[in-house]
């Protein structure tokens, strides 16, 4: 889908309720083929990791910082942000809640023990990810609700409604 400010597509990967834009959160990968401005969401908090690419560096109310591959960057999507490519095209994976109906976590882990009350999406950082026997491959996810084991490097977004 377009990005909300026409600069660029992104891939939902995960999100409740379904659609965009009355969601209380949402998981996505975005492609950044060019520096700019960032689609301003207003009550929601957000966080941005890099997942291919050389990172960016982002300019929230114009202070810098700088976001690398596999390192969780949170801010406030209230904020006016513009990203600047460190060298190309990245890819980041972008985590969306709206403020008093969610919260999210996102750490990067290997062979980890997934256990929580609400929902977990998981997107595999390499090839041969494997999740409860089933194989995922590099940036394939998957949203869970129970208790199992990862095998593999993998971004877990644990969501608290």
């Amino acid at each position: 889908m377009p990005w909300k400010n026409g600069g660029g597509v992104t891939r939902e990967v995960a999100g409740a309720p379904a659609g965009f834009p009355d969601f209380d959160w949402r998981v996505s990968i975005a492609d950044v083929s060019t520096s700019g401005p960032f689609s301003v969401f207003p009550g929601v908090d957000r966080t941005i990791m890099g997942v291919e690419g050389s990172g960016m560096v982002l300019s929230l109310d114009g202070v810098e910082h700088e976001v690398v591959p596999r390192v969780p960057f949170s801010f406030d999507g209230d904020a006016a942000t513009t990203g600047s490519l460190r060298s190309g095209p990245t890819r980041n994976l972008n985590v969306m809640t709206r403020r008093g109906r969610a919260k999210a976590t996102l750490t990067v882990s290997e062979n980890a023990v997934v256990d929580h009350s609400g929902p977990v999406v998981l997107l595999a950082l390499s090839d041969g990810v494997t999740i409860a026997g089933h194989r995922l491959d590099h940036l394939d996810a998957a949203l869970v609700t129970r208790h199992l084991v990862v095998r593999g490097t993998v971004a877990i977004v644990r969501i608290t409604t």
